[in-house]
Order: C-alpha cells, then structure tokens, then sequence
C-alpha cells in the first residue's frame, strides 16, 4: 500500500536512518550555497509551490550519495487533493511505482552505484485507510470486464473533486535515496532523467554538497546533467 511505501527500505535501513541527520545538514547549507552563486532566477531555491517545478537535494558521502526530491503532486500525478476516483488512484500507484525504481530515474557517470534505501512519501495525496481495503482489489481492476465503465465513472467523479478543490490546496511528494558507490572519488555527474517518465515535470533545481565542492544547477528535459567537477 501507499502507506508502508512511505516507510519502505529495500535494504540497510539503519545507514538511511543515520545519514538522516547529514541530509539534514545539506538542507541547512542549500540556502548559503544558493546566496554564493550568481544571484540568477535558476538558481534560487523553490520558494513557493510552483506546477512544473522540482528540487533534488544531493550529498556526497564517502561511497555514499543521498538524494531528496521534493515536487508538486501535480507534476507526478496530475491533481492536488487525496486519490478518490479508479482514474486517481492508478496515476498515483504508478508515480509511486517510478518513484521506486530509482534506476529509471537516475544514472551515474564514472561510478557504478546502486540504491541501498528508498522512501517515498505520497501521504498529502493518499488515503491509507481506503488503500489497505483496496490493495487485494486493485491489480484485477484493469482486466476487469467493465472497465470502461469504470474509466467514465472516474471521470466524472474526478471533475466532481476539481470543482472542490481551492486554489490555495496544495500538496507535495517526496522520495528519498541512498545510493552506495563502488568509487565515488571517480563519480563526474549525475544524469536526473525524471523528466522521461513525468512529462509534468519542466525543469529540476538540482543542488549539491560534497567533499570537495558544491554546485547549483538548473535541469531540464534537453539538459538532464549534473556535473560534478
């Protein structure tokens, strides 16, 4: 369910738990690095919720690199409220199913790394009651011999909830790594391809913290690399 993906490890949870507070860190030392570079739009921090826009946090560890990323449900899923209809529902169980499989999402240059943790947290825009009931039904409803009626039923039940949301209703997500890496040291760039899978996405404010530097870049789908030297 959405609900224990929020609390999710593929493997060594401790590590994740312990780097937390270094993440932390990062978080505190992203506003100062931002103030050092060239004062441009692109390098600001997301101030306020903005559709098409993200922001993944990054720090670089001895063999270890962490990243937070931070969005707008909107630019994952398509809506801001808590998943009611069938047609929510499935944008939201396939989000989360990119948003597991980092390797879809991310790539590295110089160094081979795989994810050792996984959180992702979808809680502004999921129903943990209603998922637990659901769960078993679910992976039967698409070969599900009324499935279109379904599909229009949804549609009129997701127009129904459009016309009560504010404008002022916001809601994000989040997913956290934790990559190990045979040979950071030889890491030249992350390559951020969350664009390919999420065409809401339009652009990625990318910020990182290291050993032996820092950086602030502004991604797009035509300019998905961050380097790192």
């Amino acid at each position: 369910t959405f609900a224990l993906t929020k609390l999710r490890f593929k493997s060594q949870p401790l590590s994740f738990c312990v780097n937390l507070l270094s993440s932390l860190l990062l978080l505190v030392l992203a506003p100062m690095l931002l103030a050092q570079s060239s004062g441009s739009p692109e390098y600001r921090t997301m101030e306020s919720h903005q559709h098409g826009q993200a922001e993944l946090r990054i720090l670089l560890e001895t063999n270890l690199v962490e990243m937070e990323f931070e969005t707008p449900a909107f630019n994952l899923v398509g809506f801001e409220h808590e998943a009611s209809s069938s047609r929510e529902k499935k944008a939201l169980k396939n989000a989360v199913a990119f948003l597991e499989s980092p390797a879809r999402l991310i790539a590295f240059g110089g160094s081979a790394c795989s994810p050792e943790a996984i959180q992702i947290d979808v809680s502004s825009v999921s129903n943990e009651e209603d998922e637990h009931q659901q769960e078993d039904e679910h992976d039967h409803e698409a070969e599900h011999d009324h499935e279109a009626e379904h599909d229009h039923e949804a549609e009129h039940e997701e127009e129904h909830s459009h016309e009560h949301e504010t404008e002022t209703s916001h809601a994000d997500i989040n997913a956290s790594y934790s990559f190990s890496c045979e040979n950071k040291s030889d890491l030249s760039y992350i390559e951020v391809n969350f664009f390919r899978v999420f065409p809401g996405l339009e652009e990625v404010k990318a910020l990182w913290v290291g050993e032996t530097g820092q950086g602030a870049k502004q991604l797009n789908p035509s300019n998905r690399r961050l380097d790192l030297n």
